[in-house]
Formats: structure tokens, C-alpha cells, sequence
């Protein structure tokens, strides 16, 4: 029994070796002092160095001195509780000057006969740590865009608000305007012995100067946007109440070329075969 454990031990080693030789990760062993008494091949391809060139120097050395205080304070708890150490990150110098940085992760081991030293997992988490780095920028860069996209906006919704004001200000001094302007020269102008059609068109032009500001001709001009000129003046007398007869004088044509614009009218209102009355809907547009 004891001889066939004796001849798997070697074959136990060398398989073991093995993996620790040809594995991509770093493998260091130290001593309690930190001095290295071990180090994988592969400490080559990640740091330029080889592995008899480490042997017997304090892995604390080729750490970057930003990062040294943390380093010994963590391997020192390591060492006196002796438990595996959290997978940390140091900035280390790589043999040609270069900057790196690598993770790893330890085990205490000093106890035991076989390897009597503290045992450490490192690999080179460089490209990764940049990347994050890069992400982290990004996440900065967008959150600053976005500060002043936000920023943009609240001066966006003054401007607007002021817009608003001022629309409603310039409206009421158009309003005002007209009510001490215009208006009072019409009353005058009725007053001077005008014949019918003077009177009628006195009457037109008032009715229509007042429509100009109002919310009925804004929706007329807006929303039916495919009524005539024609349809929508003889829509905004209807809306005042004239008679079609009334309306045929103010054009010169008769009752029945105003009966033409008014089907025109409630067909394009989708009104046809609806008993709806035409003046009360236009007038329900002005609402």
C-alpha cells in the first residue's frame, strides 16, 4: 500500500507542476518576509521578467508605491489570521516601464511542510481595468450632456412660457386697438347716410376684421383646410346668422349659388344626412 502511494506521489508532483508551468495565470509563492521563493513561467509573459529573476527579491518591489501601503497592510492581515486574501488589484511595473495592473488572490500556506510559503493566484486584468475606466468616462461625459440637456430644457420651457406671455400680451393690445381705433369709426361711418350696399359692406368689413382674431377663423383656416375662400366666408356669415338670401345680396349671386356652397360646406364637415343644424356647429367650432 505504502509503495504504490510512494510511486503516485511523483506522478502527483509532476502533474501538478505541470498545471501551475502552463497555466496563464502567475503562480507566486513567498515567504512571510514577502521575499519570493517561487514564481510561474508565465510571470514572463505578463511581466518581462523571468522567473530566476525573482527568486529571492521581495515581491513588494515591483509594486507601484500609490498602491505599496495597501499591499503590505493586506498581506500582513493575510499572514496573521490566516485566512485567503480577497482578490485585490495592485498597479505593478512591468520590466520595459510600462504600467499594469494585476488581481490575484492568496493563501496562506506557511504552515505546511510541503510549501511552507504564502501562495498567490495573479493574473493581468489591465485591458479590462482600461475598459472600465473608458466605461466609467462615458457614464461621466453622458451624465454631463445629459446636466446640460436638462439645463437646455428648463430654458427651453422659459423661452416658451415667455413666448406664451407675450403672444397673449400682443393679443390684447390688438384687442385694444380695435376697441378704441377701429370700432368707433365704424359706429361714425354708419352714421353718414350710407346707401344698402355701403352699409352691407361697412358691415362686412367690420364682421370680417373681427373674425381676423378670432378663434373661429384660426380653426376654419387650420382644421378645414380644404374649404375655398368663398366657403369659408359664407361659413362665417352663416355662423353670424345671415340668411343665404342675405349672403347672396353681400356676393351679388342668388340664394341658389349660396345653397351650393352651403352642401359643399356640410359635405366637407361630414354633415350629409345628419340632421344637424349647420349655423349651430359652426358657431360649436368657435368654442
Amino acid at each position: 500500500m505504502h509503495k504504490k502511494a510512494d510511486k503516485e506521489l511523483p506522478r502527483s508532483e509532476e502533474y501538478f507542476r505541470a498545471l501551475i508551468e502552463n497555466s496563464l495565470d502567475i503562480i507566486i509563492v513567498v515567504d512571510k518576509k514577502g521575499t519570493i521563493t517561487y514564481v510561474s513561467p508565465s510571470v514572463e509573459r505578463v511581466l518581462g521578467y523571468k522567473p530566476e529573476e525573482l527568486i529571492g527579491e521581495s515581491g513588494f518591489k515591483f509594486i507601484m508605491l500609490v498602491d505599496l501601503p495597501r499591499a503590505i497592510y493586506d498581506f500582513g492581515k493575510a499572514i496573521l489570521t490566516k485566512e485567503v486574501i480577497i482578490p485585490n488589484s495592485f498597479r505593478i511595473r512591468h520590466k520595459d516601464g510600462s504600467e499594469l495592473v494585476l488581481e490575484g488572490v492568496g493563501k496562506n500556506l506557511l504552515n505546511n511542510p510541503a510549501v511552507k510559503g504564502f501562495v498567490m493566484n495573479v493574473r493581468d486584468v489591465t485591458k479590462r481595468r482600461r475598459a472600465e475606466e473608458r466605461i466609467k468616462e462615458r457614464e461621466k461625459e453622458l451624465e454631463f450632456k445629459t446636466k446640460n440637456l436638462e439645463e437646455v430644457n428648463i430654458a427651453l420651457k422659459v423661452l416658451l412660457q415667455r413666448r406664451d406671455e407675450d403672444k397673449a400680451q400682443l393679443e390684447e393690445q390688438v384687442l385694444s386697438n380695435l376697441k378704441e381705433l377701429i370700432e368707433p369709426y365704424f359706429e361714425k361711418l354708419k352714421m353718414t347716410g350710407l346707401n344698402q350696399n355701403q352699409k352691407t359692406y361697412v358691415s362686412v368689413l367690420e364682421s370680417n376684421l373681427k373674425d381676423i382674431i378670432s378663434p373661429f377663423s384660426h380653426k376654419m383656416s387650420s382644421i378645414f383646410l380644404d374649404f375655398t375662400p368663398t366657403e369659408i366666408q359664407v361659413a362665417n356669415f352663416l355662423r353670424q346668422g345671415k340668411t343665404s338670401k342675405e349672403i347672396g345680396e353681400i356676393f351679388h349671386c342668388t340664394p341658389n349659388a349660396v345653397a351650393f356652397h352651403r352642401n359643399n360646406i356640410r359635405r366637407k364637415l361630414r354633415l350629409n344626412n345628419k340632421k344637424i343644424n349647420l349655423k349651430s356647429y359652426l358657431l360649436s367650432l368657435q368654442k
